[in-house]
Protein backbone atom coordinates (compact mmCIF):
# COMPACT_ATOMS: atom_id res chain seq x y z
CA UNK A 1 0.00 0.00 0.00
CA UNK A 2 2.80 2.43 0.84
CA UNK A 3 4.99 3.68 3.64
CA UNK A 4 3.97 6.35 6.13
CA UNK A 5 6.02 8.14 8.78
CA UNK A 6 4.04 9.07 11.89
CA UNK A 7 5.71 11.65 14.12
CA UNK A 8 4.41 11.77 17.67
CA UNK A 9 3.49 8.09 17.44
CA UNK A 10 3.77 7.60 21.20
CA UNK A 11 0.88 9.97 22.01
CA UNK A 12 -2.81 9.11 22.10
CA UNK A 13 -3.57 10.27 18.55
CA UNK A 14 -0.27 8.91 17.23
CA UNK A 15 -0.89 5.47 18.71
CA UNK A 16 -4.37 5.37 17.20
CA UNK A 17 -2.97 6.45 13.83
CA UNK A 18 -0.33 3.68 13.97
CA UNK A 19 -2.99 1.02 14.63
CA UNK A 20 -5.28 2.32 11.88
CA UNK A 21 -2.41 2.47 9.34
CA UNK A 22 -1.32 -1.07 10.17
CA UNK A 23 -4.93 -2.25 9.82
CA UNK A 24 -4.82 -0.83 6.28
CA UNK A 25 -1.61 -2.84 5.68
CA UNK A 26 0.59 0.24 5.36
CA UNK A 27 4.26 0.16 6.28
CA UNK A 28 4.66 2.39 9.33
CA UNK A 29 7.73 4.26 10.51
CA UNK A 30 6.77 5.47 13.98
CA UNK A 31 8.75 8.33 15.53
CA UNK A 32 8.65 8.86 19.28
CA UNK A 33 10.90 10.21 22.01
CA UNK A 34 10.50 6.96 23.94
CA UNK A 35 10.53 3.87 21.67
CA UNK A 36 9.79 1.61 24.66
CA UNK A 37 6.22 2.95 24.58
CA UNK A 38 5.62 1.36 21.19
CA UNK A 39 6.08 -2.37 21.09
CA UNK A 40 4.13 -4.03 18.33
CA UNK A 41 4.87 -7.33 16.67
CA UNK A 42 4.17 -6.48 13.05
CA UNK A 43 6.45 -6.90 10.03
CA UNK A 44 5.19 -3.54 8.67
CA UNK A 45 6.14 -1.61 11.80
CA UNK A 46 9.42 0.17 12.59
CA UNK A 47 10.12 2.46 15.54
CA UNK A 48 12.55 5.38 15.42
CA UNK A 49 13.68 7.43 18.38
CA UNK A 50 13.28 11.08 17.46
CA UNK A 51 12.32 14.52 18.64
CA UNK A 52 10.63 16.87 16.18
CA UNK A 53 11.27 19.99 18.28
CA UNK A 54 15.01 19.22 18.41
CA UNK A 55 15.16 17.86 14.86
CA UNK A 56 16.69 14.58 16.03
CA UNK A 57 16.13 11.18 14.42
CA UNK A 58 13.82 12.38 11.65
CA UNK A 59 15.86 11.88 8.49
CA UNK A 60 16.04 8.08 8.70
CA UNK A 61 12.38 7.85 9.71
CA UNK A 62 11.04 9.76 6.69
CA UNK A 63 13.35 8.12 4.15
CA UNK A 64 11.31 6.36 1.47
CA UNK A 65 7.93 7.38 2.88
CA UNK A 66 5.08 8.41 0.59
CA UNK A 67 3.34 10.26 3.40
CA UNK A 68 4.50 12.04 6.54
CA UNK A 69 2.04 12.81 9.32
CA UNK A 70 2.97 14.89 12.35
CA UNK A 71 0.69 14.61 15.36
CA UNK A 72 3.32 15.98 17.72
CA UNK A 73 1.94 17.95 20.64
CA UNK A 74 4.09 21.07 20.62
CA UNK A 75 3.93 24.72 21.58
CA UNK A 76 6.46 25.40 18.79
CA UNK A 77 4.82 24.25 15.56
CA UNK A 78 7.10 26.32 13.31
CA UNK A 79 10.20 24.70 14.84
CA UNK A 80 8.67 21.26 14.28
CA UNK A 81 7.81 22.03 10.66
CA UNK A 82 11.24 23.58 9.96
CA UNK A 83 12.98 20.49 11.38
CA UNK A 84 10.72 18.19 9.40
CA UNK A 85 11.36 20.05 6.14
CA UNK A 86 15.10 19.93 6.87
CA UNK A 87 14.88 16.15 7.39
CA UNK A 88 12.99 15.73 4.13
CA UNK A 89 15.57 17.85 2.31
CA UNK A 90 14.42 17.92 -1.29
CA UNK A 91 12.73 14.52 -1.18
CA UNK A 92 9.19 14.46 -2.47
CA UNK A 93 6.29 13.08 -0.46
CA UNK A 94 2.74 12.64 -1.69
CA UNK A 95 1.32 14.47 1.35
CA UNK A 96 2.70 16.07 4.49
CA UNK A 97 -0.01 16.29 7.17
CA UNK A 98 0.45 18.49 10.22
CA UNK A 99 -2.15 18.28 12.99
CA UNK A 100 -2.45 21.38 15.17
CA UNK A 101 -4.51 20.71 18.26
CA UNK A 102 -5.91 23.72 20.06
CA UNK A 103 -6.61 21.67 23.16
CA UNK A 104 -2.88 20.95 23.52
CA UNK A 105 -1.96 24.62 23.69
CA UNK A 106 -3.71 25.30 27.00
CA UNK A 107 -1.31 25.32 29.96
CA UNK A 108 -2.03 22.34 32.16
CA UNK A 109 -0.49 23.68 35.34
CA UNK A 110 -3.28 25.88 36.65
CA UNK A 111 -2.24 29.27 35.29
CA UNK A 112 -4.84 32.00 35.16
CA UNK A 113 -7.32 32.24 32.29
CA UNK A 114 -5.52 35.31 30.91
CA UNK A 115 -2.23 33.45 30.79
CA UNK A 116 -3.91 30.62 28.90
CA UNK A 117 -5.38 33.05 26.36
CA UNK A 118 -2.00 34.74 25.80
CA UNK A 119 -0.31 31.36 25.44
CA UNK A 120 -2.84 30.24 22.82
CA UNK A 121 -2.31 33.47 20.87
CA UNK A 122 1.47 32.89 20.84
CA UNK A 123 1.04 29.32 19.62
CA UNK A 124 -1.50 30.43 16.99
CA UNK A 125 0.97 33.03 15.71
CA UNK A 126 3.70 30.39 15.57
CA UNK A 127 1.33 28.07 13.71
CA UNK A 128 0.94 30.84 11.12
CA UNK A 129 4.71 30.78 10.64
CA UNK A 130 4.61 26.98 10.31
CA UNK A 131 1.94 27.29 7.62
CA UNK A 132 4.08 29.81 5.71
CA UNK A 133 7.01 27.35 5.82
CA UNK A 134 4.82 24.61 4.39
CA UNK A 135 3.48 26.90 1.66
CA UNK A 136 6.93 27.88 0.40
CA UNK A 137 8.22 24.29 0.60
CA UNK A 138 6.24 23.30 -2.52
CA UNK A 139 5.30 19.99 -0.87
CA UNK A 140 1.63 18.99 -0.91
CA UNK A 141 0.70 19.78 2.70
CA UNK A 142 -2.43 19.55 4.79
CA UNK A 143 -2.77 21.38 8.10
CA UNK A 144 -5.63 20.12 10.24
CA UNK A 145 -6.76 22.24 13.19
CA UNK A 146 -8.76 20.39 15.81
CA UNK A 147 -10.30 21.03 19.20
CA UNK A 148 -11.76 18.70 21.74
CA UNK A 149 -10.10 15.41 20.86
CA UNK A 150 -11.74 12.54 22.74
CA UNK A 151 -11.15 8.87 23.41
CA UNK A 152 -14.76 8.14 22.48
CA UNK A 153 -15.82 5.47 20.01
CA UNK A 154 -15.53 6.14 16.33
CA UNK A 155 -18.35 6.36 13.86
CA UNK A 156 -18.86 10.07 13.22
CA UNK A 157 -17.96 11.86 10.01
CA UNK A 158 -15.09 14.35 10.26
CA UNK A 159 -15.91 17.52 8.35
CA UNK A 160 -14.06 20.68 7.35
CA UNK A 161 -15.41 23.71 9.15
CA UNK A 162 -17.10 21.71 11.90
CA UNK A 163 -16.11 22.68 15.42
CA UNK A 164 -17.49 19.75 17.41
CA UNK A 165 -15.42 17.30 19.38
CA UNK A 166 -13.80 14.55 17.37
CA UNK A 167 -12.69 11.14 18.56
CA UNK A 168 -9.08 10.19 17.95
CA UNK A 169 -10.17 7.08 16.07
CA UNK A 170 -12.34 9.13 13.69
CA UNK A 171 -9.56 11.67 13.15
CA UNK A 172 -6.99 8.93 12.49
CA UNK A 173 -9.26 7.29 9.93
CA UNK A 174 -9.97 10.65 8.32
CA UNK A 175 -6.25 11.45 7.99
CA UNK A 176 -5.56 8.12 6.30
CA UNK A 177 -8.55 8.56 3.97
CA UNK A 178 -7.43 11.97 2.70
CA UNK A 179 -3.76 11.16 2.13
CA UNK A 180 -4.32 10.88 -1.62
CA UNK A 181 -7.45 13.03 -2.01
CA UNK A 182 -6.59 15.91 -4.37
CA UNK A 183 -9.10 18.24 -2.72
CA UNK A 184 -7.15 17.98 0.55
CA UNK A 185 -3.81 19.05 -0.90
CA UNK A 186 -2.29 22.47 -0.13
CA UNK A 187 -4.94 23.14 2.47
CA UNK A 188 -5.35 24.49 6.00
CA UNK A 189 -8.64 23.43 7.58
CA UNK A 190 -10.40 23.28 10.92
CA UNK A 191 -12.06 19.90 11.32
CA UNK A 192 -14.53 18.40 13.74
CA UNK A 193 -17.79 16.50 13.89
CA UNK A 194 -21.40 17.58 14.29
Amino acid sequence: MGKIAILGAGGKLGTRLVHEALAQEMQVNAVTRDPKKLRLANANFNVFQGDTEKGEGLEAAVLGCRWVVSVVSSNQPSTCVANLLKALKQRWVDRLVFVARSDDTVPAHGLSKLSGILHRKEVAKDLGTALELLQVSGLPYLVLRTTGLTDGPGGKEVLAGAAGHVSRVDLARFILNVLNAPEWGFRDAAVGTR
